[in-house]
């Protein structure tokens, strides 16, 4: 874990990155042999702060999951992908915040659609 830390704090700092994304959370834990999660995420998540840079990190999640424990707690904020069946054939992507520390933001789904390389969202119906 810790040359793996090493490892991006010279990438962000040599390339001038403002935006780092990890794919996935369970996969560093499984790296990082992670003994006492609690703890050992507690200072991951202050160590990604300092490195003064935007962080997205991937979760997946199943339909049964309650929630992120620790994660939830520890990160500034949360959003929410999902698949939503609609009608008898169509699925539509949503997209929600449900924390953003500091900030009042909606915390309704919205439909997120991507088409010829362009996000967009919309109330969702």
């Amino acid at each position: 874990m810790e040359v793996s830390k090493l490892y991006l704090e010279l990438l962000v700092k040599k390339n001038d990155y403002d935006i780092l994304i990890i794919d996935s959370l369970p996969v560093v834990e499984i790296m990082a042999k992670m003994k006492d999660r609690r703890s050992e995420l507690f200072y991951f998540f202050e160590w990604l702060r300092d490195l003064s840079v935007t962080t997205f990190i991937i979760i997946e999640t199943g339909e049964d999951d309650k929630g992120l424990a620790e994660e939830e707690f520890l990160a500034d904020g949360i959003i929410d992908m999902s698949m939503k069946v609609v009608g008898d054939v169509d699925v539509q992507r949503r997209i929600r915040c449900v924390k953003m520390r500091g900030a009042h933001h909606n915390m309704c789904y919205f439909s997120l659609e991507f088409k010829k390389g362009v996000f967009k969202i919309a109330p969702a119906i």
